[in-house]
């Protein structure tokens, strides 16, 4: 045959061959010259799938993986099925024929990848509603506590992710406008918050006790921050604030340990508290552009300087004058400052607010005539030894002094009528009342004098009609009491555990009417004598007759 014929044959068998297998794609085959083939010889698989490839061959096949911890796998039939663990990595599976152990193994190279991140996906254990997510169930959080928020998520609920204690890093999609009321507080574990650009608004405790978040980068679009959104945040020290910002709600991060802060040019509203007991902050600055706030030497002002918003806890000065201009001094704008011991009121003050200086270092304090009103907890926890009320305060909260361990002396003034819940709470030191000779206090509330470990004496005022519960109850060192004549109800366990008490006077002609134990372990250190209890003339035998009374060694006045 010569070569011309043997080209022509060779043409024609190629196109009968084309035809044949009616033109179509073959899938490409793998052949490592061994014997048999693979279909693949490397595959990419999401932790906890499973991937398949087929072998072409006439063996017995197995397999082995190089790391069964990543993937494993198993022959069926003519196929191996490659499992992914639940851990990111790669290894290798080999492919054996058992019928020709001659023949070298096949490798498969595997590479286990997380679990998408298809913005568009929704996570199983995710619920969204018209663009709202709605709920996500703590138990499906990922192994690796990371989630990323749905792209068709607009906004986040109410307490979604409250209290997800296995939640430890969270991306955000550019669509989120709004995160909702504790939406991730109580979150103990989260430790990474990715924020995006299309975040408006953080609403109020939306992160409040992520105590393990260490910083917070809000960008350029977020306007405003609702009430104890990142309050006590324990490991946050880095705060970007959004070029964008209008609005800081009270107490937004409060309890946080950044060291200095920078309000931007844009904000208007500032909410009380929203630094207090940040206890290493030593400065809080104001671009210059705003308009309506401003620092004065690292303390946060109004712009005119009539309203005083926080004082940095750490700054290092250990007294400080309140400006003449200043009309009101925010709640909690000294809480936690323990380096100052004294702080100087000016006579524009009318309100001494809540918590105002609650857990200072100040020693003593000159309340201004010019003060009206003093709030709950206002000199709690401080280092007072003394405190007068001048004629001008008509009344005062819950807790007021509570907790002043050095405190020894208070001096009351005549518009008093109540001593409010808690007012002296655990004075130890305190040893003198001064009620005053015009005293008007006709109330003394719940554990307003309990815990006064250090008073002697107790001798009521005489327009007192009414004591509640506990409110001279552990006052251990009491050996007499003197109750008025108006003195008509007292509440449960008043003046229980007082030990030293050997005598009581009480003026009311009808015994006062009780509440359970009143006088539970009174009198205790006079073991085998009853505590003497003297009464009006013509008293005694009303009092004989009376719940609790009764027990004690009644005599009337002489």
């Amino acid at each position: 045959m010569n070569k011309q014929i043997y080209r022509i044959l060779m043409v024609c068998t190629f196109v009968v061959a084309f035809v044949a297998t009616g033109c179509k794609k073959q899938t490409p085959i793998v052949d490592k010259g061994n014997g048999f083939k693979l279909s693949k010889n490397a595959v990419q698989i999401e932790v906890n799938k499973t991937a398949k490839v087929d072998i072409v061959g006439d063996g017995t096949y197995s397999a082995a993986s190089g790391d069964a911890n990543i993937a494993d796998a198993k022959v069926e039939g003519k196929t191996v099925v490659i499992s992914a663990k639940d851990k990111v990595g790669e290894t290798v599976i080999k492919v054996f024929d058992a019928k020709n152990n001659s023949q070298k193994a096949q490798e498969i190279k595997v590479t286990v990848t997380p679990k998408s991140t298809n913005p568009n996906d929704i996570p199983d254990g995710a619920v969204i509603e018209n663009g709202v997510l709605v709920s996500w169930d703590c138990d499906k959080i990922p192994a690796d506590g990371h989630i990323t928020i749905p792209a068709p998520v607009t906004e986040i609920a109410e307490k979604v992710f409250y209290r997800c204690y296995s939640l430890k890093s969270v991306t955000f999609n550019d669509n989120l406008k709004s995160i909702g009321v504790s939406a991730f507080a109580g979150c103990t574990s989260l430790e990474s918050v990715v924020f995006a650009k299309g975040l408006t608004s953080i609403g109020k405790k939306a992160f409040y006790n992520c105590n393990v978040l260490k910083e917070v980068k809000l960008l350029d679009n977020v306007e405003k921050i609702e009430e104890s959104a990142f309050e006590f945040c324990d490991a946050l020290q880095k705060i970007s604030l959004s070029p964008a910002l209008k609005e800081i709600g009270d107490r937004a991060f409060a309890g946080c340990p950044i060291t200095s802060i920078v309000i931007p040019a844009k904000v208007g509203k500032i909410g009380y508290g929203i630094f207090s007991t940040c206890e290493k902050i030593t400065s809080i600055e104001v671009e210059g552009a705003n308009p309506n706030f401003v620092s004065a030497d690292g303390v946060l002002f109004s712009k005119d300087k009539t309203r005083l918003l926080q004082y940095p806890a750490a700054k290092s000065a250990t007294s400080f004058a309140i400006p003449n201009s200043v009309k009101k001094i925010d709640k909690e704008a000294f809480y936690g400052c323990n380096i100052l011991t004294s702080i100087t009121i000016p006579n524009s003050i009318t309100r001494i607010e809540d918590a105002t200086f609650y857990d200072t270092g100040i020693t003593s304090i000159e309340i201004p005539n010019s003060v009206t009103y003093i709030g709950e907890h206002a000199f709690s926890q401080t280092k007072l030894t003394s405190v007068k009320l001048p004629e001008s305060v008509a009344s005062f909260g819950d807790n007021v002094f509570a907790n002043n361990d050095d405190l020894t002396r208070i001096e009351l003034n005549g518009k008093i009528t109540k001593i409010p819940i808690n007012a002296f709470y655990q004075c130890e030191a305190l040893t003198n009342i001064v009620w005053g000779t015009n005293s008007n206090v006709t109330e003394i509330e719940d554990g307003a004098f309990y815990s006064c470990s250090e008073l002697t004496s107790i001798d009521l005022p005489s327009k007192l009609t009414t004591i509640g519960k506990l409110a001279f109850s552990d006052c251990t060192a009491v050996t007499s009491i003197h109750l008025p004549a108006k003195v008509a109800a007292i509440g449960e366990k008043a003046f229980a555990v007082m030990y030293a008490v050997t005598n009581i006077k009480c003026d009311a002609v009808q015994p006062p009417k009780l509440g359970k134990s009143v006088f539970e372990r009174i009198g205790e250190d006079h073991e085998g004598k009853k505590v003497k209890l003297t009464v009006p003339k013509n008293s005694k035998t009303a009092y004989s007759k009376a719940d609790q009374w009764k027990d004690f060694d009644i005599a009337e006045k002489q």
